[in-house]
């Protein structure tokens, strides 16, 4: 095949090279399948490169490798590991181990066992993009061999022999890389070479079938057009998935396959578009976009740290000019003098700050045990927080369903409650309107006790009362109906003082026209004795002229009923009220109740914490040790939803949990019914509206810390313990 500038390819680069890098700033969200493109692109440039050299040199192509991949990506970390030190906010624990093995080239699998999650929203590490170089290195040992094998196959066997190998093993692969997905997880397909490997040998596929078939494109697609339609439709259709499918979506197997398999169709199309139409500035762009992917990581790490403002521009301002750099220092083809010069001071200052990044990479600790202690002891809060979640839980609902069996017990009485006044013993005193009502009265009490009399007053109620108490008659709930024939109201006073120890019903006159001082004296009555209560007869009555006879005041058989009825009804009222009240009483002590409860919510720390806490009765607990922003709101509306929420929430989320003051806000206001205490680790939480803030942060010093500078030792959680409970206090 003759040389030709492959201007469509770097076209696809370097849309890769960006989708990497928006993923990376968390604003792309299928950026990551990218990477699958470069595996592709890699192996079937490297098949096509090679195939045209007429010896292949094993030794060679290593030492091409360690020049152009090993020691720019060696340069890059030492330097990352010297520029943290210069960042006390940071705590970069597994500096030591996380370093070895980008430098031994097995950081995907040493991501596997340290449980790294690639998608998460937050950064632990500058190097957690290094597993990509690791896996390809690893692909590229083992290319020359590959490689080699199926070109002899080709030349001296049959060409399509080694294509059809080849094909196989991409399905193959492929059918392995969906098993471990399914099987074993997300990340362990990410990160295991063996199941990303089906990407590198669809490209390699691809390199012997051009090389060996030439272009798999039938003439009507070859048309100019024709083909640059076909070309930026794929494309498109490339963007349109790293836009759309996130890693947690149920398309991320076909994404990934698909991206890859794209990939091929766009290498064909990209492949018969090549012109002599050469761009220095397509081909620059694209030429540095390994040293883009290399330095934007820490890049992006650090400056988040620092916690700038206009953070993205900064972020893409110095990782344009930090590639452009570490390019320069790697091209040869600068043959100035004045551009040797300035390469060699860039080299030089580059080594000096690698051997300072060396120095420290040799002397700092591995932190096994502190790390090991510090997951052991994790695991044991983790496991402990959930046996008193559940204890605690358990008290709610038993402590709610005591509350359910005494409403229930208050609702069955309430339901008995007309039977129970029927039943009542009431003792009922009068004159002839009570007297024509008496049989009213006993249908409606039939334990009751009725003394009617015509003409009768309260003057000789005293001797009546006496009487009736001497027959054991004088229960507790006492009816009066006197005043309509006057009144001797010198005696009252000595009346009440008799029944002080009774409920007394007093029936209003309806003849106040003709006693108007005795009437008026009945309304006074319950302002006068607490144990009196008044039944309103005359305004009862006032609309039903057919209760009377002619004088309006004695009763026919409806003014029986009628009456009959009030006297029931202001009973059964009173004692309603009373079932009202008990029950009001009972619902405002267990809202009291539940409004002491207290759910605490956060990550890490508040599970080192939480067992410590046991000062504080009435809690539960909502934890994550991973938790970000949108995980921690999704259980909080779960738990709110299912009603395990209590009304007291206290938020403990350390510096580990990564989110922006305006999405804490976003959460605060979904919770405005809620009594907040939050736990502040950084000013940049200081206080918020209707929020109670604790600014812990203040408090922080360093003896408080393990070596990671982010989970609390012994001392930084006794210290956050007594803080936490004072402010509930």
């Amino acid at each position: 095949m003759e040389k030709r500038y492959f201007k469509y390819i770097d076209i696809l680069r370097i849309i890769a090279c960006i989708s990497i890098f928006l993923f990376h700033l968390g604003m792309l969200k299928g950026g990551y399948l990218a990477v699958c493109l470069f595996f592709t692109l890699s192996s079937y440039l490297g098949c096509i490169k090679n195939y045209k050299k007429e010896y292949f040199n094993i030794l060679i192509y290593y030492k091409d490798k360690i020049i152009n991949i090993y020691i720019p990506v060696v340069l890059v970390l030492l330097c990352t590991v010297f520029v943290s030190k210069y960042f006390d906010s940071i705590a970069w624990l597994n500096l030591k181990l996380e370093v070895k093995s980008v430098l031994l080239n097995y950081n995907n699998y040493w991501q596997i066992s340290a449980n790294v999650d690639y998608f998460t929203k937050s950064i632990n590490s500058p190097l957690t993009h290094l597993w990509y170089i690791s896996m390809f290195i690893q692909y590229e040992l083992i290319f020359p061999f590959i490689f080699l094998f199926f070109k002899s196959v080709g030349k001296k066997v049959s060409k399509g022999l080694s294509i059809f190998v080849l094909s196989t093993m991409s399905i193959l692969l492929t059918l392995y890389f969906i098993y471990i997905t399914l099987n074993k997880g997300l990340m362990i397909s990410y990160y295991d070479s063996i199941a990303r490997s089906y990407s590198y040998i669809y490209g390699l596929t691809l390199g012997f079938v051009h090389v060996f078939f030439g272009v798999p494109i039938i003439k009507p697609f070859r048309n100019k057009i024709v083909s640059h339609i076909i070309y930026y439709l794929m494309i498109i259709c490339l963007l349109v998935m790293f836009i759309f499918i996130d890693s947690g979506s149920i398309l991320f197997i076909p994404g990934m396959i698909l991206t890859s398999l794209l990939t091929l169709r766009i290498i064909d199309y990209s492949v018969i578009l090549s012109d002599s139409c050469f761009s220095k500035i397509i081909k620059y762009i694209a030429s540095i976009s390994y040293e883009v992917y290399l330095i934007q990581y820490p890049v992006i790490y650090y400056v988040f740290a620092l916690d700038l403002k206009n953070k993205y521009l900064i972020i893409i301002s110095i990782t344009l000019v930090l590639s452009i750099i570490l390019s320069f220092i790697f091209d040869k083809n600068f043959k100035h003098i004045i551009f040797k010069i300035f390469r060699f001071l860039f080299f030089l200052g580059l080594v000096v700050i690698s051997f300072f990044g060396a120095r420290i990479f040799a002397f700092e600790s591995d932190n096994k045990e502190e790390m090991k202690m510090l997951e052991e002891l994790l695991k044991q809060n983790e496991e402990l927080v959930l046996n008193m979640s559940d204890e605690q839980m358990e008290k709610f609902e038993e402590r709610d369903f005591e509350w359910e069996e005494k409403l229930k017990s208050l609702d069955e009485e309430e339901k008995e409650l007309s039977s129970k006044v029927s039943k009542l013993k009431v003792t009922g005193i009068g004159d002839s309107v009570l007297l024509g009502a008496v049989s009213g009265l006993y249908k409606r009490f039939p334990n009751g006790y009725f003394d009617g009399k015509v003409s009768r007053t309260d003057c000789d109620l005293m001797s009546l009362l006496n009487e009736i108490d001497s027959k054991g008659k004088l229960y507790d709930t006492v009816v009066i109906n006197l005043g309509t024939n006057g009144s001797c109201t010198k005696k009252t006073p000595e009346i009440m003082n008799r029944l002080k120890d009774k409920k007394i019903y007093w029936l209003t006159v309806v003849n106040d026209y003709q006693v108007p001082n005795v009437a008026k004296k009945i309304y006074e009555y319950p302002s006068i004795y607490s144990n009196v209560s008044l039944i309103d007869w005359k305004n009862i009555s006032k609309d039903h002229k057919e209760y009377f006879y002619k004088d309006g005041i004695h009763l026919t058989s409806k003014g029986i009923t009628g009456y009959s009825d009030a006297i029931y009804n202001a009973i059964y009222e009173d004692y309603k009220k009373e079932y009202d009240l008990k029950k009001e009483n009972l619902l405002k002590e267990q809202e009291l109740e539940k409004n002491k409860r207290i759910t605490f919510i956060g990550n890490t720390t508040l599970i080192h914490l939480y067992p410590k806490l046991t000062e504080i009765e009435n809690t539960n607990i909502i934890s994550n040790k991973d938790y970000d922003f949108d995980t921690l709101k999704s259980d909080i509306e779960k738990y709110k939803e299912i009603g395990t929420l209590n009304k007291r929430l206290v938020f403990i989320l350390d510096n580990s949990f990564k989110t922006s003051r305006s999405k804490l806000e976003e959460l605060f206001n979904t919770l405005k019914d809620y009594d907040i205490t939050f736990i502040s680790f950084n000013s940049s939480f200081d206080s918020f509206d209707n929020i109670n803030t604790i600014k812990f942060y203040e408090d922080l010093k360093d003896e408080y810390f393990y070596k990671d500078k982010t989970n609390l030792n012994e001392i930084g959680l006794e210290s956050l313990k007594n803080i936490v409970i004072n402010s509930l206090e």
